[in-house]
């Protein structure tokens, strides 16, 4: 999904404060369209059924993500934290992986990302194929190394966008109990009620089940 087109669990700024970070973990799965086979990864990608994920260069020393199906999605910078300062002001910092190991049919990826205060965020990501599904999971931990007292807070994120040119309108969207294809009979204050909006944000617990689902209604590939 292009980047104008984020879903975030924003509301409400939930970060979490830096005295407390001690390792963080977040568990993603990325299911798409494909067979049921599944098969070990080699290299610098893993096989899941017809999807392949792939850790590719994006500049001299550092990597970013490629995962195919029926469609591409890319991500150049996996890497993404929102910062909060000492005068409540967020702000996001990005990069790509420094360093990808093959470990056991996963990928851990690595990299760390600096504020301008001087709070450095080591980021260990693991890739793995789900058996069983075309799909993989993203495990996720990150250690503030060298915290400052400037900064008060942080959370992460992580997303994927469409290579292919894609609009709001070329998509049907799935997440249980706030969208359903284009939300066309929702009332109008509804969430996702104008997709001529640039961004939806909606906690997570307001859904029944985690889970978002983006299909390209002209060629039905689907991520979730």
């Amino acid at each position: 999904m292009k980047k104008t087109h984020e879903q975030e669990d924003r509301n409400g700024e939930k970060f979490l404060p830096l005295a407390l970070a001690l390792p963080w973990l977040a568990l993603v799965l990325l299911a798409l369209v494909g067979q049921a086979a599944w098969a070990q990864g080699t290299g610098m990608s893993l096989r899941a059924g017809a999807a392949r994920l792939t850790l590719a260069p994006v500049s001299p020393g550092h990597s970013g993500v490629r995962v195919v199906s029926l469609g591409v999605w890319a991500q150049d910078a996996p890497l993404a934290v929102e910062v909060v300062d000492a005068k409540g002001t967020a702000a996001w910092l990005t990069g790509a992986y420094q360093s990808v190991t093959p470990s056991v049919g996963k990928l851990v990826c690595t990299g760390t990302l600096r504020t301008p205060a001087g709070t450095q965020f080591r980021f260990t990501d693991v890739y793995a194929p789900l058996p069983g599904i075309t799909a993989f999971t993203l495990t996720r931990r990150v250690e503030v190394a060298t915290p400052s007292a400037e900064d008060k807070g942080f959370s992460t994120r992580f997303s994927l966008s469409p290579l292919a040119k894609t609009a709001m309108a070329d998509c049907d969207f799935f997440a249980p109990g706030v969208w359903y294809k284009d939300n066309a009979h929702v009332p109008p204050g509804a969430l996702a009620s104008h997709l001529t909006d640039r961004y939806f944000l909606f906690r997570e617990d307001r859904l029944p089940l985690p889970l978002i689902m983006q299909r390209d209604k002209r060629s039905g590939e689907t991520l979730t």
